[in-house]
């Protein structure tokens, strides 16, 4: 872990500085408050900081209480070390925002105790913001292939529909249906289904761009929006889908399957009073209409690829 100790004593500062890289810790130094306050702002900024109450510029007190009031994406633990030992100094410092409080001089033994208390706090707060980030990604994705649900791409759809007609620029979709999921899950039960619709994700996000979006739409087919990218583009990048899907079969713990992926493409309505639900019925009509034509086959506003 890193620690920024914060002392305008130059030896104190370099004592504890080699001490705390004996114990393990990555240890960035300041002389004075000014100096700590741009390191905290800075990149990769420690989560850990001991601060000397007495210093020029802004003392520790003071810069106490700015990292407080503003705050930031993570924790700041904040050590206040100082020969100030009275109860009155004690809620001065907790007050201004420190979490803990160490009397000069002090002794290592209780300074080490007190980081690893430090540590257990931090590591709290960082599981507590992965539980609330995977909490927020399972509104959004789909559990089983980590894809956009079907809610979210559709509210990604109209959200890149109205950029679209902001910007004046071309906008397609694909759907994408797979042809044999349902003898598949038959055949060799609902488990290598579900590594099939994984797979499948998967191989269709190494087709497209990083800025595409992928999700599932309406039990199993899946939905890409294309932004910037005209039908004919749309159309080729839709059927190199197809081509990774029905060129290889899938391996699953009951064997290979073989897959194929009928899909529909479609472009931006020509009217700005049309909604996602005009662009998603189009493309639903051209994956029909592609279904009836034998499967296997990419169908758009133009015409069979």
């Amino acid at each position: 872990m890193k620690i920024l100790i914060a002392d305008d004593d130059v030896m104190s500062c370099l004592i504890l500085a080699k001490t705390l890289r004996g114990w393990g810790y990555e240890v960035v130094t300041s002389l004075d408050g000014s100096q700590a306050w741009t390191t905290l702002r800075g990149i990769d900024a420690p989560n850990l900081v001991i601060l000397d109450w007495v210093m020029p510029g802004v003392n520790g007190l003071a810069l106490c209480r700015r990292i407080r009031e503003t705050g930031g994406t993570s924790y700041t633990y904040v050590i206040l070390l100082t020969s100030k030992n009275r109860t009155e100094d004690i809620i001065e410092a907790l007050e201004a925002g420190a979490d803990d409080f160490i009397s000069k001089p002090y002794e290592m033994a209780e300074l080490r105790a007190r980081l690893h208390s430090g540590q257990r706090i931090l590591g709290l707060e960082k599981a507590l913001l992965e539980a609330q980030q995977e909490l927020a990604r399972s509104a959004t994705r789909d559990f089983l292939t980590g894809i956009y649900k079907q809610e979210e791409i559709e509210l990604c759809l109209t959200r890149e529909l109205d950029r679209a007609w902001r910007e004046g620029s071309a906008l397609s979709v694909i759907l994408g249906d797979l042809d044999q999921l349902e003898q598949a899950n038959e055949v060799h039960g609902y488990a290598a289904g579900d590594a099939v619709l994984v797979e499948t994700a998967s191989r269709m996000e190494a087709i497209i761009r990083s800025y595409d979006l992928l999700g599932k739409h309406e039990e199993d087919r899946f939905l890409v929006i294309l932004p910037g990218c005209g039908l004919d583009v749309a159309g080729k990048v839709a059927e190199r889908i197809r081509s990774c899907i029905g060129d290889r079969t899938f391996h699953t713990d009951t064997g290979p399957i073989a897959i194929t992926m009928s899909l529909g493409v479609a472009a931006r309505p020509p009217t700005r009073s049309s909604q996602h639900r005009d662009l998603l019925q189009l493309a639903e009509a051209l994956l029909y209409r592609a279904k009836k034509q034998g499967k296997n086959c990419v169908v758009t506003a133009g015409g069979t690829l």
